[in-house]
């Protein structure tokens, strides 16, 4: 009798089993429905371009997936997408949210009958991931601090253009350092991917409309590659800001220059090409640097040296002891940097402040780019 029953038994045992494994193969053939996914990045208040270029089902792979990556899971349910939707939600979900440092820059969808898992590839374990993002908006938080008392979002714009330009080393591409904000604000080493990221994390914290560009630059000797830069949106129009090549850290006068900050799409068409994304247009000049500080100019005359005076009196009074100007076109810009720098006007308009420490200065150093039609004075 005990043998029959724990035959018996074993028969329910296997049952059971088989029961299970029917069930589970039946419950991964139903598709999970998502629609009750809390989209809470559709109005929080941050610009997210690439997320509102997704279809709904990436939004919700994208949402779910920013939910649930600060624990470091190794997969999450998404909604299945075909290749390119994914690849097109992955770069989203990257290129939107530059605090978001634990993942790299690969990753893999699995599918299970009707269902689709995201299994992420991590840079390092959780607790570093954690340490590393509070170490950056930490950081961040203190470069908001400094720019509390400025109006504008031009003026904090500006504030952190130089604030970067002037604390990050630009570094040689290499594997393991600078494609993250992390690097640019905190470890203060970045290649133009950190650069950009840093610049938009400030943007984000301080409410102002921005997005990640990419593209390919152009060097002197025509050589191309890939480079990121921003866009930024001040006073309702968008605008290119380079942050990387402003920066002039190889140059002989260490300073950072204004040549690409908030420019338009003509202006940044002369070394930056194949633009991605382009729908955007930056056609304004508003915002733009030189324009808006009375330094760019249509031609070169006695308006041009009087303006040119004041900003090198303003110079001495602040102590930086340099500036830019910016000319609207090639042949004037020619004209006015020949003068100023092979025949030396520069001393004339240095000379006309009227400072006696201004009439002693014995050498004037200089930056002539022909490309963006700008020039640089160090004193």
């Amino acid at each position: 009798m005990k043998k029959r029953t724990f035959a018996a038994l074993l028969v329910l045992a296997v049952c059971a089993g088989i029961v299970l494994a029917n069930f589970n193969t039946i419950r991964l053939m139903i598709p999970t429905p998502f629609f009750l996914t809390k989209m809470v990045y559709e109005d929080d208040g941050t610009e997210r371009y690439y997320y509102h270029t997704l279809s709904k089902d990436a939004k919700i792979a994208y949402t779910r997936i920013l939910n649930a990556i600060a624990d470091h899971p190794e997969e999450i349910e998404i909604p299945p997408l075909d290749e390119e939707t994914f690849s097109e939600m992955f770069q989203a979900l990257s290129y939107d949210n530059p605090s978001l440092l634990c993942m790299e820059n690969e990753s893999e969808l699995v599918t299970r009958g009707a269902k689709a898992y995201f299994c992420p590839q991590y840079r390092t374990d959780a607790e570093t991931c954690r340490a590393e993002t509070d170490a950056l908006l930490s950081a961040a938080q203190e470069v908001l601090k400094q720019a509390q008392g400025l109006a504008t979002d031009y003026d904090k714009e500006l504030f952190f253009h130089d604030y970067i330009c002037q604390t990050v080393d630009y570094t040689l591409e290499n594997d393991d350092v600078g494609y993250s904000a992390y690097d640019a604000l905190v470890s203060k080493t970045a290649v133009c991917e950190g650069y950009s990221r840093a610049l938009q994390l400030l943007f984000d914290l301080s409410g102002i409309p921005n997005l990640l560009v990419t593209g390919v630059s152009v060097n002197d000797a025509g050589e191309r590659e890939g480079h990121m830069w921003n866009l930024v949106s001040i006073g309702g129009a968008y605008y290119h800001v380079d942050a990387t090549w402003d920066d002039l850290d190889a140059e002989e006068i260490h300073h950072i220059s204004h040549a690409y900050f908030n420019v338009t799409d003509e202006m940044i068409a002369a070394d930056h090409e194949d633009i991605v994304p382009a729908a955007i247009a930056c056609t304004s000049t508003a915002a733009n640097y030189f324009v808006r500080s009375g330094l760019y100019f249509t031609a070169y005359d006695a308006a041009c040296t009087a303006a040119m005076t004041r900003a090198a009196a303003n110079a001495i009074d602040n102590g930086s002891l340099t500036f830019e100007v910016r000319f609207a076109d090639a042949e004037t810009f020619a004209a006015a940097a020949d003068d100023l720098t092979e025949k030396r006007a520069i001393y004339d308009v240095l000379d006309a402040t009227g400072r006696k420490y201004a009439v002693s200065v014995q050498e004037v150093v200089y930056i002539r780019n022909d490309v963006t039609c700008t020039l640089q004075f160090a004193f």
